[in-house]
């Protein structure tokens, strides 16, 4: 991949992708024997353990240790097996925590998170310590997995310092790497990247290096080129010996990264900037000398390189940055197990977060080889890109409906919903409940940031809504706001329901007060946990990937070839089909918006 929920349910596809293979039965039934007793506390008192019961569990630990710490991801969770082996052999030793958490990082590598977070949970809930704060650090890949990467990012900058232990430093390094890189944190990602190389043990050094340079493909390539800037200016004041080496092996890392770049796609735009972020050595090797050559030339023209989809997203805010998250996590899951299949799609994703030129950053992502865009995760860069689209006649999905129709033989294709057909489902449902008493909290109603009063007071006005008799809340923020809100609800012993726009309508369930939330397709039912914007980025990859196939899995083309094979994908898309999240039918069945029947459902009854 270029640039830059969740159960363990079989009956979703990204999920036997993300295990790639199945489990072996003795694991099955480890899991499922050992989770239920997961929320067990920490035991007072440890139990009296026999010698010779004592001597074989030490030694088993040891091992598993050994073998957890030096695995990778896809080694961790083939470990799951043998770690459920050792609770279930020894359930009174004391080291049973320190296991519990190696089966979160197992199942967090393996995709399932919940599975994960049931295993941590004992050890989240034990004293402080060092082995609490390395299940913290369990809890942050979770984060950073299921569409919350800023919260993971907040979990581990918590965490700096905090752990001692050489092994457990070593995964955290990656995981704090990773959050911030997925967060789109790209210059504390840049410095966490770093600090994680330098103190890497010689024996994971490669190991330690396959995976930055992985991290560094989600990098949109300008944050690319001020990290280069950076370790440049960095390097010229000089450090210590582990320092500079893993100094000097990222900046010819990113140098290379971007060097092909600027080479296989002719962008002098690109290579001008490179050489003048990167060391002046650059410029003597055979590729400097191509990119000064390069550098001479002018704008780049749009090109098609291979099967790649360019994603363009908006961070404007604190909604929208969110939604940015939860879109990403749904289209990288879907084409990250596509390319882990064997006879994949091979589909390449290219990240830019810059909507402040929309136009400018379109063109870039064609001028990079994407032939397909999805992008507009709010109304404005909905509406921008789809005009953009237009004029360089390459297809969109749009995760925002623009405010115009699109042609019915353009290019622009709808994913999204229309928030006010969402909305008067909701009030029609509440009119058949006899709530006809209604406030609005979001925009255009009450702030969900908005403050208390006083100290101690609610921040929502409860008692004015009561006062005025209102029964149903019509909420248009997002998750945090929609738990805010309830709790305060909980707390009043307000009955008031509570109907739940698109990006709060995955916590539909777990409020604990009544609720109404939009139903479409198998959603909400199976919503992953970035809710709404992740099951729509996992319906714009699966159309994409399908619609991509129209294209050659390798090559570059220009100029008149161009054309034509933009045509060819958005016809391909106009038909493509897929099991989709967001909605029962299978593709746009030769139309610009995507089929959808809107409902409403009910829930909230359970807390969480």
């Amino acid at each position: 991949m270029r640039s830059l929920n969740s159960s363990s349910n079989a009956t979703r596809p990204h999920r036997r992708a993300r295990l790639g293979r199945a489990l072996p039965p003795v694991a099955l039934g480890v899991l499922v024997a050992l989770a239920p007793s997961c929320r067990r506390g920490q035991r007072d008192v440890a139990p009296p353990v026999s010698l010779s019961e004592g001597s074989s569990a030490q030694a088993e630990f040891r091992l598993l240790r050994s073998l957890f710490f030096d695995a990778d991801g896809p080694g961790r969770a083939a470990l799951t097996p043998r770690l459920g082996e050792f609770l279930t052999r020894f359930p009174e030793d004391p080291r049973e925590l320190d296991v519990r958490v190696f089966l979160a990082f197992a199942r967090i590598d393996a995709g399932d998170e919940r599975g994960a977070r049931a295993f941590l949970e004992p050890a989240l809930g034990g004293a402080e310590g060092p082995r609490k704060d390395f299940a913290r650090v369990a809890e942050a890949a979770i984060f950073a997995r299921s569409g919350e990467a800023l919260r993971a990012v907040a979990a581990l900058r918590a965490l700096d310092g905090k752990l001692v232990d050489l092994d457990e430093r070593f995964v955290y390094g990656e995981e704090r790497a990773r959050a911030a890189f997925v967060a789109g944190a790209y210059d504390e990602a840049t410095e966490a990247l770093l600090s994680w190389l330098v103190q890497a043990p010689l024996d994971r050094q490669n190991r330690a290096r396959t995976t930055a340079t992985t991290l560094l493909s989600l990098a949109p390539t300008p944050d690319l080129v001020r990290a280069l800037s950076t370790l440049r200016r960095a390097r010229d004041t000089g450090g210590r010996g582990e320092l500079e080496s893993a100094r000097a092996w990222l900046t010819a890392t990113i140098a290379q990264k971007l060097t092909e770049l600027a080479l296989a796609h002719s962008d002098a735009g690109l290579a001008r900037k490179l050489l003048d972020a990167a060391p002046v050595a650059l410029r003597g090797s055979p590729e400097g000398e191509r990119l000064v050559a390069l550098a001479s030339g002018g704008a780049k023209a749009p090109a098609v390189a291979g099967r790649a989809v360019g994603l363009l997203l908006s961070l404007v805010g604190p909604l929208e940055r969110r939604r940015a998250s939860a879109v990403a996590a749904g289209i990288t899951r879907v084409l990250d197990s596509a390319h882990a299949q064997p006879g994949g799609s091979g589909v390449e994703l290219v990240v830019r977060y810059d909507t402040s030129d929309v136009d400018a950053s379109l063109a870039g992502l064609a001028a990079e080889g994407a032939s397909l865009f999805v992008a507009g995760n709010d109304d404005e860069s909905a509406r921008i890109a789809a005009a953009r689209a237009e004029v360089l006649k390459i297809p969109i999905i749009l995760l925002r409906p623009p405010q115009r129709e699109p042609s019915t033989k353009g290019y622009t294709f709808v994913l999204g919903v229309n928030d006010g057909a969402v909305e008067q489902d909701l009030i029609q449902a509440l009119d058949a409940e006899g709530r006809r008493e209604r406030a609005r909290v979001g925009p255009g109603g009450t702030p969900c940031d908005v403050e208390a009063e006083a100290p101690g007071r609610p921040r929502f006005p409860l008692a004015t809504w009561k006062r005025t008799g209102v029964d149903a809340l019509l909420l248009s923020g997002d998750v945090d706001c929609a738990r805010d809100l309830a709790a305060e609800l909980r707390s009043a012993r307000d009955r008031a329901v509570l109907a739940l726009g698109l990006d709060a309508s995955a916590a539909y369930a777990t409020l604990g007060v009544p609720t109404l939330a939009p139903t479409t397709g198998t959603y909400p039912t199976n919503a992953p946990t970035g809710g709404w914007y992740e099951a729509l980025g996992h319906d714009a990859a699966v159309l994409a990937a399908r619609a991509l196939e129209a294209v050659p899995a390798a090559g570059v083309a220009r100029a008149d070839e161009v054309e034509a094979l933009h045509e060819k994908v958005r016809d391909a898309l106009a038909s493509a089909r897929g099991e989709l999240w967001t909605s029962a039918e299978h593709g746009f069945a030769g139309d610009r918006h995507l089929p959808r029947t809107l409902g409403v459902t009910s829930g909230g009854t359970e807390s969480r």
